[in-house]
């Protein structure tokens, strides 16, 4: 037989035979024949696939979809109260106690040409987005829906108390029919030291002495004898607080130094250096406060923030803390970058665990641990939790804070009428 037609009758059996048995394979498949195939998985697969492709497209059943969660932001305010249940309170400056409320001005002010709502004094600003400013009252009443030209807020009282604006170089503040009137303030004379939205009673000069300019110095005197009482040496001279006062004197080589007096006029320290800026940064220098006010020192270029006790020993810091500010009789501490708050008595008011914390202004201080606010009391009590976006230091009686879902909210710090403020009793003579 030719080797060649016997080399094709191979090859023509060999291809016959590997068609059956691919049939034969894929009958048995289908027929679920073959013991090793797990048929389960695949027809469960299939079953999967088929069901998937069958949901509606980027739909989902009413029945069955999950609500948003809503939050109701009422249940951050639950500490605020309603003002029309407090008729026999008043809104004031003076620091929150046991007896004081919060309670709602204006609240959910929602607007969204407001830039910034800020409380000065018991006034408050309203800058928009076109630059202007309106000014409102302590409660959100109007003033002016812009304030007139050239008029700009000093934030300085004078002796009367009043906050005072600046226009042309000259004082004004608003009478009770809200006309700009001329006043007398003069900073050297009732300037009173630290640059800041201070409350009323803050460096308040007493009934019976008062500052006087002779050339370019200052001294203290009568009021009604105008006979002197401490000469005019002083570069700058402070109010007698807790029966001390403080003057900066400059000496000879143009260097200012900080000196302290009792009511016999007696120096009670050696000298130390005032700060180094006259800003709200500087809070608790000039005036004792709770026994204690703020002083400083330098050495080989290196200065260091103190607490002076009106004996004149100072007041024990804890290891490896900076001191801050001090003011309502509240330190702040800082360590690293985080801020606690101790009472004057030694004992720490809150851990130091803020990202911010501000100084005590009228009883309450603005703090952060993140990136929302809250507000605390003198006791490390919370009046409002870290939920807002921005809160402000109080003024005049006053707190706002922002939420950009809900907006804006104006409280007022209130007391019992009558209300005094707590202030320590001058023993000065004529």
């Amino acid at each position: 037989m030719n080797r060649n037609y016997l080399n094709y009758i191979l090859k023509f059996s060999f291809i016959v035979l590997f068609l059956i048995l691919s049939y034969s394979i894929i009958w048995a498949a289908s027929n679920n024949l073959l013991p090793f195939f797990n048929y389960s998985e695949v027809e469960t697969s299939k079953e999967i696939i088929e069901a998937t492709s069958s949901y509606p497209e980027a739909t989902s059943s009413p029945e069955t979809s999950t609500p948003p969660i809503i939050i109701d932001f009422s249940t951050y305010l639950i500490n605020i109260k309603n003002k029309e249940n407090y008729p026999a309170y008043q809104t004031t400056d003076f620091p929150y106690d046991n007896n004081s409320i919060f309670a709602f001005a204006k609240s959910e002010i929602i607007n969204l040409k407001i830039v910034s709502m800020v409380p000065r004094m018991g006034y408050i600003f309203v800058t928009y987005d076109d630059n202007s400013i309106s000014l409102l009252d302590n409660t959100g009443n109007v003033i002016f829906d812009k304030i007139p030209d050239g008029y700009t807020f000093a934030g300085v009282r004078d002796i009367e108390n009043r906050p005072l604006f600046l226009f042309e170089d000259k004082y004004y503040y608003l009478d009770i029919n809200n006309i700009f009137t001329l006043s007398e303030y003069d900073e050297g004379r009732n300037g009173r030291g630290i640059q800041f939205d201070y409350p009323s009673y803050y460096g308040e000069s007493n009934s019976i002495i008062e500052k006087y300019k002779y050339g370019n110095f200052y001294g203290l005197r009568y009021i009604k004898s105008k006979a002197v009482y401490l000469s005019a040496y002083y570069k700058a001279i402070y109010s007698y607080s807790e029966g001390i006062c403080s003057a900066i004197y400059s000496n000879y080589y143009g260097q200012d130094r900080l000196f302290f007096y009792n009511e016999k006029r007696q120096s009670v320290s050696k000298e130390y250096l005032p700060p180094l800026t006259n800003g709200i940064e500087s809070l608790g220098y000039y005036y004792f406060d709770h026994g204690l006010t703020r002083i400083r020192t330098e050495e080989n270029g290196v200065s260091k923030e103190l607490l002076m006790y009106k004996d004149t020993t100072l007041f024990q810091l804890p290891p490896d803390f900076e001191l801050v500010s001090y003011n309502n009789g509240v330190l702040i501490l800082k360590k690293g970058n985080k801020y606690g708050y101790m009472k004057y008595t030694g004992e720490w008011l809150t851990d130091p665990v803020y990202k911010y914390a501000g100084p005590f202004i009228e009883g309450v201080a603005v703090v952060s641990q993140g990136s929302k606010y809250g507000l605390i009391d003198i006791n490390g009590n919370t009046i409002l939790p870290e939920v807002f976006d921005f809160i402000s230091s109080c003024s005049g009686g006053v707190v706002i804070m922002h939420e950009e879902e809900n907006g804006y909210y104006i409280l007022n710090k209130m007391h019992p009428i009558p209300v005094e403020p707590n202030t320590s009793e001058e023993s000065i003579q004529e």
